[in-house]
């Protein structure tokens, strides 16, 4: 009898810690598949990039028209690598679902008020961020060189702004909070997914540490407002107005 008593509980703690093993491990190919795509991205995007700048200065390029076409050219590359991944993923109604627009006043609200609030808290967030980081680890020194400078020709800052203010937010946004949100999210839930997409987002911006930094406070935002709103159209936009400031008032 106390054998037989014993088994009832030992059989259920048996089975309770077989099935919390099995439920780590259904997601460690997922995390593989995860991270594999996160690197594969980043690779892409640098590679393509030195790629096209070494060789349009090999063919007699400039520096300054090599860099932007470069980021052009990286940009293009990874939009379409998105979309693989995207369909790999099996998600593809669920992110043109998350693009759709409805009515005018909705639209309004995705494309203009949230992404100004966002914005806004964003700004605020960096600031304070900023404070902090110079008083622990000194002053940030980003590299804000990309080859264009107001001084530099219509054509040259036609592009940057095109890759960096427009390109760049659709392809990281398609990325980071369309396919790495969504994905972390079937396997963790909501916060998990947001946290977890911002660090990736956040690393995707090495190798300066501070840049890195405030990477991560714009990912938590933009991952924040997709799961509030399932739509990427406030991210895309919030991220777009953050870039066009950035190369007006730092970068040019």
């Amino acid at each position: 009898m106390e054998g037989s008593s014993q088994s009832k509980w030992v059989r259920p703690l048996i089975s309770g810690n077989s099935g919390m093993v099995d439920s780590q491990k259904s997601k460690v190919w997922p995390w593989a598949l995860i991270l594999s795509s996160f690197f594969s991205w980043v690779i892409v995007t640098i590679g393509t990039g030195a790629i096209v700048a070494v060789t349009l200065l090999l063919i007699g390029y400039s520096e300054t028209t090599s860099i932007n076409l470069a980021i052009l050219v990286s940009y293009l590359a990874i939009i379409p690598l998105t979309g693989l991944l995207i369909y790999a993923d099996g998600s593809v109604d669920d992110t043109m679902d998350s693009m759709r627009l409805e009515s005018v006043r909705k639209s309004l609200k995705l494309v203009i008020v949230i992404p100004i609030i966002v914005t806004l808290i964003d700004f605020v967030l960096v600031v304070l961020y900023g404070i902090s980081y110079d008083a622990i680890l000194g002053e940030p020194r980003p590299n804000t060189d990309i080859g264009v400078t107001w001084d530099s020709g219509l054509a040259a800052i036609g592009v940057t702004f095109f890759s960096i203010a427009i390109l760049a937010p659709i392809a990281e946004e398609l990325m980071f909070r369309g396919y790495l949100l969504e994905s972390i999210k079937r396997l963790h839930g909501d916060v998990v997914a947001v946290i977890a997409s911002s660090v990736l987002f956040g690393l995707a911006h090495f190798p300066d540490p501070y840049t890195m930094g405030m990477a991560t406070i714009g990912g938590m935002l933009y991952g924040y407002v997709k799961i509030r709103t399932g739509s990427l159209w406030p991210s895309i936009i919030s991220h777009l107005i953050w870039n066009m400031i950035a190369l007006a008032v730092t970068y040019l």
